[in-house]
């Protein structure tokens, strides 16, 4: 008997902690799974795909608006204010896909057009089933895709309520740090930072890059640019380009490149997935050519890019000189 209740004291213990659990991470919503019905400017989320949103609508008098997954993020908007002396946003976030670019698109343009979209293209991004859950479990940011979230609770949403990862997130939502609204200025304040002028590349910079570009190609060639590309996502892309392009915007698709020895261990590697790179290219620059929207294609440029640290982070990642030195005289 007395066992019997030490049991039942135990499981009504766990219970109540659980509850207790549920109830913190349902309150906190650290990610805008649950509260979220709106886009607010003001609240603080741990979410970076509903911190884009946010800033999407608080510089929504923005005329050119670039977006991107991580490789992205290191673009200053003060580069593209002074290439084209308009008002820049940057909206990049890590592991943007088709869905999620457009859809910060749509928000920035909900109440007037750009007048400029600058568009990084990744291969991955029309692969179906890319689209974050970050995306996806928030009702405001699912509304955004072409996947809205139910209205329904389901058995995943409760797991995610006592998953470890949203606990954690939950603590960390405790630690508040004020809003960071800015324009997305790539981490760069002074445009001198990446001046293209600089010495030669430093040696230890170099065996680090060496070992970054190793990580990252072996996290990509097993796993990010795995599967096939979606015919009806690209079609979708294509569709909204002649879209925005009616409404007075102008675009540029940016294929950036990637680190010459990711690229030559992928062309070895995985002749398979570098053929099908290729082949969207070749789609992608068919569909300018006939649209006239500009194509900037540094990724099968034979002549390469420079692979020396002054210009790359890793494998897939360039900093702000990378950028500029893409961009800087190419962009029209």
């Amino acid at each position: 008997m007395t066992s019997k209740k030490a049991t039942k004291a135990l499981l009504c213990t766990a219970l109540f902690f659980l509850f207790l659990i549920i109830f913190f991470n349902w309150f906190s919503d650290p990610l805008c799974f649950y509260q979220c019905s709106e886009i607010d400017p003001g609240r603080y989320s741990l979410n970076s795909y509903y911190l884009a949103a946010q800033k999407s609508v608080v510089h929504d008098d923005a005329e050119i608006a670039l977006v991107a997954s991580s490789r992205g993020e290191t673009t200053p908007t003060a580069l593209l204010e002074r290439l084209f002396a308009l008002k820049a946003i940057n909206l990049s976030v890590a592991g943007a896909d088709f869905q999620t670019k457009r859809g910060f698109l749509r928000l920035a343009q909900k109440d007037k057009p750009l007048k400029k979209i600058i568009w990084l293209a990744d291969y991955f991004e029309m692969i179906p089933g890319r689209t974050d859950r970050k995306m996806l479990n928030s009702e405001v940011l699912s509304l955004l895709t072409d996947f809205p979230k139910s209205k329904k609770w389901s058995l995943l949403e409760l797991q995610s309520l006592i998953d470890h990862n949203t606990l954690e997130a939950s603590m960390s939502f405790l630690k508040r740090k004020k809003l960071d609204m800015d324009q997305g200025s790539g981490g760069v304040k002074n445009l001198s930072d990446c001046r293209l002028d600089v010495e030669v590349a430093d040696s230890e910079k170099e065996e680090e890059l060496k070992k970054e570009v190793a990580l990252v190609y072996q996290n990509y060639a097993t796993s990010v640019l795995k599967g096939r590309q979606s015919a009806e996502e690209l079609q979708k892309f294509k569709e909204y380009v002649l879209e925005t392009s009616q409404s007075g915007a102008l675009w540029t698709i940016w294929i950036a490149p990637y680190h010459p020895e990711f690229r030559r261990r992928l062309q070895i590697e995985h002749p398979d997935i570098w053929s099908s790179h290729l082949a969207w290219i070749r789609n992608l620059k068919e569909f300018a050519s006939t649209n006239k929207v500009e194509i900037l294609d540094f990724l099968s440029d034979e002549t390469g890019f420079p692979d020396d640290s002054r210009y790359w982070n890793d494998g897939v990642h360039f900093n702000c000189r990378g950028v500029v030195k893409m961009l800087g005289k190419k962009v029209q």
